[in-house]
């Protein structure tokens, strides 16, 4: 099959939609049962606000209605995937299009988004789904939300368990990447953007019960509406070391060298940074909600996210008991390994010929 693959995510993206997108490209790239064609909007990354706004207005009002279509046209393609969601209409394409839908939070839980993110999905997300042939997405909590809320029928939603890098793997920080970041001694390592829906404000709750001599390290770029964070972050300021993004490489070792892994999204499409915590050697605290106990299974601890008092309790497990530690940091690889890419894009591939059907 000649398939189309919308790279756009890989130069407007650095988060979870970055990361499936490179990760699945790779290993379509090796599939021998399609040959790929990448359609890119710009290989450039742009490095300023201004420009990001600009490159977007470009692919939403100018590469997606007109560029790809003719691209398509030439390339003589069976199959579209866009692995996104924001893709404006392309009125002049004539082959079946397979769309990536992580989630549809957004329609879910409306309140932890900002109103631009809220305007564009429901301008975006819906047309494309229902125009789509079919949609795929990373889990069964996903896929009974976007039947619900986009109203695709629940045959022409597939399931395609996303899967871990190679590269997240027990491989601790160096001390010199420890004292780049400011970390000094035993530390929880906690991911994510800094915005509501990924629920730091628990966190910081749940870290101001425990021992004084523990290090939160915080991973991830300013989000939007984080007000209450910052109202908590005072009370625990000398205790967490906020990063920023990371490189893959020092989230890797940050991920390995911790004692254990907190994560307390409310909601989750899918949730990659559970699973590649795991893959790390790490045991993992996390959300009874959403996808989340799908993708951590019993090889995590779960628990109510709303709760500090039940977050606080079972990090304070895994930080005192050797025995719990161990059995989790088996449990996870093991589960980790499972998660391939290989595996994803082979679903992926078998989804392309259906739709190509």
């Amino acid at each position: 099959m000649r398939v189309g693959f919308d790279a756009a995510a890989l130069v407007l993206n650095r988060a979870g939609e970055y990361r499936y997108a490179s990760a699945l490209r790779q290993a379509l790239r090796e599939s021998e049962d399609v040959e790929l064609h990448e359609l890119w909007p710009g290989r450039r990354v742009p490095r300023t606000l201004p420009a990001r706004i600009a490159l977007q207005a470009a692919v939403q009002g100018v590469w997606y209605p007109f560029t790809v279509p003719r691209a398509a046209r030439r390339a003589r393609l069976d199959v579209l995937h866009h692995p996104r969601y924001a893709v404006s209409p392309e009125p002049g394409l004539r082959v079946p299009v397979v769309v990536t839908m992580h989630d549809v939070l957004v329609l879910s839980a409306p309140e932890l988004f900002s109103a631009p993110i809220r305007a564009n999905f429901r301008a975006l997300a819906g047309p494309l789904a229902r125009r789509a042939a079919l949609v795929l997405t990373g889990s069964q909590a996903s896929a009974r939300d976007i039947a619900e809320h986009l109203r695709v029928p629940a045959e022409r939603i597939v399931v395609t368990p996303y899967g871990v890098e190679p590269r997240f793997r027990p491989a601790p920080a160096t001390p010199e990447l420890l004292a780049r970041l400011g970390i000094d001694g035993p530390y929880v390592a906690c991911v994510g953007t800094l915005e509501p829906r990924k629920n730091l404000v628990t966190a910081l709750r749940a870290f101001a019960r425990l021992d004084e001599e523990v290090t939160l390290v915080v991973v991830g770029g300013r989000g939007w509406r984080n007000e209450a964070f910052e109202e908590e972050l005072r009370a625990v300021r000398g205790r967490v070391v906020l990063t920023g993004f990371l490189s893959d490489e020092d989230l890797v070792g940050v991920l390995a060298g911790a004692r254990c892994f907190l994560y307390p999204s409310l909601h989750e499409g899918y949730g990659f940074p559970p699973l590649e915590a795991m893959a790390c050697g790490t045991p993992v605290v996390t959300s009874a909600t959403s996808s989340l106990p799908e993708v951590v299974g019993d090889a995590g601890l779960l628990v109510d996210p709303r709760d500090p008092e039940a977050v606080a309790g079972a990090v304070e497990r895994l930080l005192g008991d050797d025995e719990l530690h161990a059995s989790l940091r088996r449990k996870g690889l093991e589960r980790a390994s499972s998660y391939t890419w290989d595996r994803c894009a082979a679903a992926t591939v078998a989804a392309y010929g259906r739709a190509a059907a």
